[in-house]
């Protein structure tokens, strides 16, 4: 009788995991919550793989640019086999390049599966140190920074973002498995790409100095105290890197516009995507219900990083550079949000009344909605709805709320969520008109070098591989596979110091996106100065863009400088209108067919109000030469106050024909328009001006007074709101009288 109980007391124990009413052990409980452990680190590693060539795939379908800097950057890494000192200073960001020099030498294809993988493995240490932590949802932190719209479109460009982001979370992954040297170091060198982070080295080096950890110290100023001295010898300033921090907020101060301090977390749903922002606000919603100690070792890089920018774009601050609200920037941190995304659902698990989350998920879904959910236009959010982060915000906020135990299904929700959305809001890039007319421009100086090896016939100008060309635009030389030293003489930049000395024969390659930047480069010039100067600078040909937005000149330089027409220009910049005028009948005289003189001669005597002086000028101007558009917009506008509305309107035609990328034409025209009564023209003129110069308010004025008389109250009211919010006071009369 007793072996039968024992008997039957063994068999109820091997046996009972298979009793579907048996109560469950802890042990099964934890292997059913596991159920994701069969994914090892090989298994990530594979999956790491397939990422790199996913991105290497977009990459072939993406084929237009981010920004023009990834030309730059790879011109710049070949450069440095002619030039090391050419990566020095904040641009050129000398870390990131010593890690390219070699990949460069290959080619831009090697750099391109370099950078592809660079961004997978940062997904896979993310996930790594999710695991170090004892996350249960590792796989989930790769699957977060994959799928991260901004992450997936500089995946595989060349931008010192992806490999920042790599040696972050190199180093976090490092510091959890207690090796602080290793963890100093990299932090260390990223210094030397990102400058933001020696703020970020000194918090740690204060961490480091509490706990006598003294050999990381030493170790975490090894890659500043060498990027300083390799500064001194090639400069000659002892404290180069002091220079460098301090001179990069000087230069760029007022380069680019600030986009204000709410800039990023206005467009940061564009860069993260809302399921990361969810969960990033879970987990900081969790630590603090359940009166736990946040990760700040993972939260201080991101915050730090993320509110830098956002004071360096306030618009009443104006502290450090400004960065124009680049969005690319942000994606440093992007890997630290997907690791504290994903310990957030292992934090939700102890919370115990889920409801208590909405007091952090409705405020996130009221931003959501009311901030977020708009269509992204550029660099800001546009007017047009798009309720994508609101519903996927929702969801996964309804979800975090149910009490699901099973990690796989937790899992695949996020990812899910997560790719959906960046299916819907990741979109390759085109290439645009702009780097087309590079293209055309390449193709065009190409031909020249080809026919001047096969003519030898005298030309009034001749282009071969000896002549001196100034350019500022990267994608001439990334077009042929060049750097500026491949070239018989090297490149040098479109600015005075440069132009005016240049040589005769000299090729001036000036493009409407970078040769004119004051604020970046004072001594950078406009196209109108070259214009300006026909007999000594040659236009040889002029490329426009498909979209009108971009267009390049060419000039050759044929004869040095004539000092009564520079001295005319001198007085007449300076609005010394009676003194300019003899210097330019100065030049007329040693030159009659100069027709840029004959203009500025008419515009002095135009600003003296002698205007039949001017118009004869004007007259003697077009004679010579009827392409020169400044003559031709100054003689409309003469003929249109006498009248003589037929003749103007011909030179407004011309003058648009020539520049229809210049408001100005339209904006004169149209207002010729308007006083024969003829407003629909006038509104259509006035709209081509808004498109051309989106701040132009007078322009919003004009077609809102001329919607008026068309009884288009309604629009008319929209356009003249519009004009007194950029500052156009008459606009408030014409709204107290017209629309209250």
């Amino acid at each position: 009788m007793k072996n039968k109980k024992q008997y039957k007391k063994q068999y109820k124990k091997q046996y009972k995991k298979q009793d579907p009413k048996a109560k469950k052990s802890p042990v099964e409980k934890k292997s059913r919550e596991d159920s994701l452990s069969f994914i090892n680190d090989e298994f990530m590693l594979f999956f790491t793989l397939i990422l790199a060539g996913v991105y290497f795939l977009y990459s072939q379908v993406s084929d237009g640019m981010y920004q023009h800097d990834e030309a730059g950057h790879f011109i710049s890494m070949r450069s440095f086999w002619h030039n090391p000192n050419i990566i020095l200073g904040n641009w050129a960001k000398a870390g990131y390049k010593l890690i390219y020099v070699i990949p460069s030498l290959l080619g831009e294809g090697f750099v391109i599966i370099v950078n592809c993988v660079v961004a997978a493995l940062t997904s896979f240490f993310s996930y790594k140190v999710v695991k170090q932590l004892n996350g249960k949802f590792a796989v989930l932190a790769f699957i977060l920074l994959a799928s991260q719209p901004m992450w997936f479109q500089l995946s595989f460009r060349n931008y010192s973002e992806i490999i920042t982001a790599f040696l972050l979370v190199l180093a976090l992954y490092m510091f959890f498995n207690n090796k602080l040297i290793w963890s100093a170091f990299i932090v260390s060198y990223i210094c030397i790409i990102r400058q933001e982070f020696y703020l970020i080295l000194g918090i740690f080096g204060i961490y480091l100095l509490i706990n006598k950890q003294f050999r990381a110290i030493l170790i975490a100023a090894i890659c500043p105290v060498l990027y300083n001295v390799w500064g001194f010898i090639a400069t000659g300033d002892p404290f180069y890197l002091i220079s460098q921090v301090i001179g990069t907020s000087s230069m760029y101060g007022e380069a680019y516009p600030r986009q204000g301090i709410g800039h990023y977390p206005l467009v940061s749903e564009v860069i993260f995507g809302i399921a990361i922002l969810t969960l990033v606000i879970i987990y900081i919603g969790s630590k603090s219900l359940n009166w736990k100690r946040l990760n700040w070792f993972i939260l201080i890089p991101a915050v730090l990083f993320f509110c830098i920018h956002c004071i360096f774009n306030s618009k009443t601050l104006e502290i450090g550079p400004a960065s124009g609200g680049n969005l690319r920037y942000m994606a440093v941190i992007a890997p630290l949000l997907a690791i504290i995304g994903a310990l957030a659902l292992d934090e939700v698990k102890n919370v115990k009344k889920r409801y208590r989350l909405l007091i952090f998920l409705i405020p996130l879904l009221f931003v959501a909605g009311y901030f977020w959910s708009y269509e992204f236009e550029g660099i800001h959010l546009g007017d047009e709805r798009n309720w994508r982060p609101l519903i996927v915000g929702g969801i996964c906020s309804i979800f975090i709320l149910l009490p699901v135990k099973n990690n796989t299904i937790v899992t695949l929700v996020f990812v899910v969520l997560s790719i959906t959305s960046a299916i819907k809001s990741i979109e390759p890039i085109p290439n645009s008109p702009e780097n087309e007319t590079m293209e055309d421009v390449t193709r065009w100086y190409a031909m020249q070098i080809r026919r001047s090896q096969s003519d030898n016939s005298v030309q009034h100008y001749k282009i071969d591989e000896n002549t001196q060309i100034y350019l500022q635009h990267p994608l001439f030389m990334y077009y042929q596979g060049k750097t500026t030293y491949d070239f018989n003489k090297t490149i040098k930049p479109v600015m005075h110091n440069h132009v005016d000395t240049a040589g005769i024969g000299s090729l001036i390659i000036w493009d409407s996106h970078y040769s004119y930047r004051p604020k970046l480069r004072e001594k950078s010039i406009p196209d109108q100065y070259f214009i300006d100067r026909p007999i000594q600078y040659h236009l040889l040909n002029t490329f426009q863009s498909t979209d009108n937005k971009f267009n390049v000149k060419v000039f050759q330089k044929m004869k040095q400088a004539d000092q009564n027409f520079e001295e005319g220009m001198a007085k007449f910049n300076s609005k010394e209108y009676t003194d300019a005028l003899p210097h330019f009948k100065a030049s007329i005289s040693v030159n009659p067919d100069h027709y840029v003189a004959w203009f500025f001669a008419g515009a002095c005597y135009q600003n003296q109000r002698d205007l039949n002086n001017a118009l004869a000028c004007y007259n003697k101007s077009i004679e010579i030469s009827n392409t020169y558009p400044n003559t031709l917009l100054n003689r409309g506008i003469l003929l249109s106050m006498a009248n003589r509305n037929s003749m103007a309107l011909n030179d407004f035609n011309n003058y648009i024909s020539l520049k229809p990328g210049d408001p100005n034409g339209f904006m004169r025209r149209g207002n010729l328009y308007f006083s024969q009564n003829e407003f629909e023209n006038a509104i259509k003129d006035y709209a081509q001006v808004v498109k051309l110069a989106p701040r132009y308010a007078e322009a919003y004025y004009n077609v809102g007074l001329a919607q008026i008389k068309l009884q288009q109250r309604q629009n008319a009211c929209n356009n003249l709101e519009k004009a007194k919010e950029l500052g156009y006071k008459q606009a408030e009369n014409a709204i107290k009288q017209f629309c209250n």
